[in-house]
């Protein structure tokens, strides 16, 4: 397959989140981007609201000059529903885990981010923790142990920041749910079945409504990181379907 694979993390990850994933993808032209401000500095001029998210992704997809295959998770699924909204042409087709359905309520730590005060608050107390209980509290939110240390390495006060001003720019995300009959590239919805953010029916509702492949893998919510392999069959299979046409 000729075409370029971008990938594109969620909250509280890196490029990193991908590496298990593409361990079983070599031979593929793969790219894993930073959402700005995840793993490193926030560029001049932005704080990591969705609008912003949405226009740097948009402007990172440009730069490949041709359709690209786009596999997103969390924060950087939802960022992805802008560009199939607003940008179809430059996907040659899209994976993604967590949609804009305007039906859905925002888990509880998302409704504590969004609260003035509170979201200071819980990242104050979070930074202020030492390191091995930053990787104990990661792990009871659902990362994987063998991970939680890589995460908890890069999530720092700029990252945490920058969740911040993305879920209070996301109170309400359903404006980027897709026009029903849009017509959008292929498409592949990757859940995992035991997901405690974002229940595997809000995925079942947008492939229905893309007309996408719904595929649930048996994991929580990081199944790049508990099902890489299986994951990484089931994006070839959906690669090469797009490239038979």
């Amino acid at each position: 397959m000729s075409t370029k694979v971008v990938f594109v993390h969620g909250y509280p990850d890196t490029h990193r989140l991908w590496d298990p994933l593409r361990e079983h993808l070599r031979g593929y032209d793969t790219v894993a981007l930073d959402l700005p401000g995840y793993g490193g500095s926030m560029p001049d001029g932005l704080t990591g609201t969705r609008w912003e998210l949405a226009e740097w992704l948009t402007g990172e997809l440009r730069r490949f000059r041709r359709p690209v295959h786009v596999v997103a998770h969390d924060v950087g699924g939802m960022v992805l529903h802008s560009v199939l909204k607003n940008n179809p042409e430059l996907l040659r087709s899209w994976a993604l885990t967590s949609t804009c359905d305007p039906d859905w309520s925002w888990h509880h730590n998302a409704r504590v981010w969004q609260t003035t005060t509170l979201g200071e608050a819980a990242r104050d107390e979070y930074l202020g923790y030492p390191r091995e209980w930053q990787i104990i509290g990661l792990g009871e939110a659902g990362v994987p142990e063998y991970h939680a240390p890589v995460t908890a390495e890069h999530y720092d006060a700029t990252m945490f920041n920058a969740g911040l001003a993305f879920y209070r720019s996301s109170v309400y995300i359903g404006d980027w749910w897709p026009e029903e009959n849009a017509e959008l590239p292929p498409g592949l919805v990757l859940w995992g079945n035991h997901d405690r953010y974002q229940a595997p029916q809000h995925g079942v509702k947008l492939a229905a409504r893309t007309g996408a492949r719904f595929v649930a893998l048996d994991s929580d919510h990081w199944w790049p990181l508990e099902q890489p392999k299986a994951g990484a069959e089931e994006l070839r299979r959906h690669w090469a379907a797009v490239e038979r046409g």
